[in-house]
Parts: C-alpha cells; structure tokens; sequence
C-alpha cells in the first residue's frame, strides 16, 4: 500500500500505488498541483512524468493545461468540465520538438 493523503472531512482521498496515483474525491477542480508532475523550468529538458494518474470523481473541472508526459491520465467521471483554454498533455517528452524537426521532410514527399 502507499502514501494515503485524506482531508479532514475523509471526503477527499489521494494515494500512491506503485507507479499509480490515485484521487478520489465527490467534485474536484483539477489543476497541475492535483498532478505528481512539475514541469522543467523554461529553457531546461523535459523530464518524463513518473506516475500514472487515475481521478474518480462525480464532476471533475479541468483548469488550465496539464502535463504529464509519457504517463496515462485517467478520468472516471460522470461530468467532466473544461474551463477556457484547457487541455491535458500526455505526450511522450520532446515529442513537439521531433514533431517541428520531422515535419518539414514529411512536406517534401
């Protein structure tokens, strides 16, 4: 078993199993903090994300762009919400980049 991290009110669980973590809560607002990845300072490489994520919630509220490259983002909802201009990012790291690098060989055929 791993790390359990319950609030006060026992509403709210979060676990490490293995390389899962795993939240449990009735509504959660989801932003990057919810995530166990920190994404590399402006100008440094992208280090891949360690651990898969699985959310159960009722109504999950996705806010602002989140990362966890290489890594599953699992959403077990009955109501999943997107605030303006957000989205969830599970490439493999430094894909954009081989992305920008192949693309132009890929117009000339």
């Amino acid at each position: 078993m791993g790390t359990v991290y319950q609030d006060d009110s026992g509403a709210s669980i979060r676990e490490q199993i293995g390389d899962k973590f795993v939240i449990i809560e009735s509504q959660i607002n989801l932003t990057q903090a919810d995530i166990p990845f920190k994404p590399a300072a402006k100008g440094k490489p992208e280090p891949g994300g360690t651990l898969d994520v699985y959310i159960y919630a009722d109504q999950v509220n996705v806010q602002g762009a989140l990362v966890n490259p290489g890594k599953n983002v699992n959403i077990i909802a009955n109501n999943i919400l997107f605030d303006k201009d957000s989205s969830i990012d599970t490439s493999a790291p430094g894909l954009l980049k081989q992305y920008d690098e192949i693309m132009p060989l890929i117009k000339r055929i």
